[in-house]
């Protein structure tokens, strides 16, 4: 069912994708995917996060000396992306998305 998607999570997102471009009808719509998103950048402060969830955990780990050795292939690249740039760029495509013509 899932056809060539890795998993099930990266199926239903591009089925909700789907069905709001589809249901859409004239109303104007823009899907935004930000990366992993981590702690804030800068707003409301440097370094906020309100979870320790994903790569946030394991940078809280590491900072704190817990975590001492991780396994990881140098030419890969990780693409993070801090919540307060994600959330401007969704306020940015929203009202871009609003007022084009």
């Amino acid at each position: 069912i899932i056809g060539n998607r890795p998993n099930t999570y990266t199926f239903t997102k591009a089925l909700a994708e789907h069905v709001l471009i589809k249901q859409s009808g004239s109303l104007p719509v823009a899907i935004v995917r930000p990366s992993i998103v981590t702690a804030a950048w800068h707003e409301p402060i440097p370094g906020w996060v309100d979870n320790l969830n994903g790569p946030t955990g394991m940078i809280a780990g590491a900072g704190k000396g817990v975590l001492r050795t991780i396994l990881c292939y140098r030419d890969l690249v990780a693409d993070l992306v801090p919540v307060d740039v994600a959330i401007n760029l969704l306020i940015s495509v929203a009202w871009h998305t609003a007022t084009a013509s």
